[in-house]
């Protein structure tokens, strides 16, 4: 199958972006964009994301990793850049709060704090599985990816 128009095709299904962070051993934030995030289940409260098996963030987590899973706000695109490795000309910090161990990222729309359950092999990417151990929302606009990035007053 060709590579490139199974991108374009699943690129056309609209997602929201979120932000996974962990803490390494040298106590520095790392992070990745994950735009495959999906809730799981309400009981047990699951989570769940893919990251690709090439991936350096991946080689950061195992059972019990504490993550905050943070879902961006339309003014974070700068941040999705960053956290995918894309560069671009903005100078904008992120800041971070650490809620019992799991770095949450500030302006975003909403944030969990999980614990990695399992790391499950599917295909070129692996599926990690998140207890939620804590969570919290707020009244902002959400960074949609379509394509592209939008926000939800633009036309689609």
């Amino acid at each position: 199958m060709d590579q490139s128009i199974l991108r374009k095709v699943a690129g056309k299904f609209a997602t929201g972006v979120t932000v996974v962070n962990t803490i390494d051993d040298d106590g520095v934030i790392q992070g990745v964009t994950a735009n495959s995030f999906v809730s799981i289940s309400m009981s047990p409260p699951l989570v769940g994301f893919s990251l690709m098996e090439s991936g350096l963030f991946l080689s950061l987590l195992g059972k019990g990793s504490k993550l905050g899973i943070n879902i961006l706000s339309s003014h974070q695109k700068s941040t999705s850049n960053r956290f995918a490795g894309i560069n671009d000309e903005s100078t904008d910090e992120d800041h971070f709060d650490i809620k019992n161990g799991h770095p949450i990222l500030s302006g975003s729309i909403a944030w969990y704090a999980v614990e990695v359950e399992d790391l499950i092999p599917m295909g070129d990417h692996i599926f990690v599985l998140c207890k939620i151990i804590d969570l919290e929302a707020f009244d902002n606009e959400p960074l949609i990816y379509y394509s592209g990035y939008k926000s939800i007053g633009e036309t689609i």
